[in-house]
């Protein structure tokens, strides 16, 4: 998906939508690859679409293994979107974890919930304080400097 071949149609949607936007980020996950190996391969996808796109600032951020990880970190939403009596291993820094998607389905099924992604990423996302994930998540990190860059 991080291909300019997939994203530029999206990139012009969104000018035609909002032709005041200077800047699009790209949140590309590592997907248990070392995080300096998948910036090499999207290098050469970041020149193209600068290229294609001249008047804006095209950054990727890469997600150490997924952004799953990010929601993982914050111990306090989950127990609010599951329940305070809610069982969670603790996991260390959730940004080593290569599928944290898995844990998370895995901490909801055993506190007999399915975890549905669409629905369930956007609700600990929406309650998660981004305080707690920057203080563990060096790529959360990476990505609020994205967001304040001109």
């Amino acid at each position: 998906m991080f291909s300019p071949d997939n994203l530029q149609p999206h990139i012009r949607y969104a000018c035609q939508q909002s032709p005041e936007l200077s800047k699009v980020l790209i949140c590309v996950d590592s997907e248990c690859t070392p995080i300096d190996e998948t910036r090499s391969q999207i290098a050469p996808f970041q020149a193209e679409l600068q290229r294609a796109f001249p008047r804006l600032t095209i950054r990727y951020v890469v997600v150490s293994h997924a952004l799953e990880g990010w929601l993982l970190a914050d111990r306090a939403a989950l127990r609010e979107l599951l329940g305070k009596n809610v069982r969670l291993r603790r996991y260390g820094n959730p940004e080593d974890l290569c599928r944290p998607a898995e844990i998370l389905a895995g901490i909801f099924s055993s506190n007999n919930r399915d975890y549905i992604k669409t629905r369930d990423a956007i609700r600990l996302a929406e309650q998660a304080d981004v305080r707690r994930i920057s203080r563990q998540c060096h790529t959360f990190q990476d990505f609020q400097q994205a967001v304040r860059d001109p």
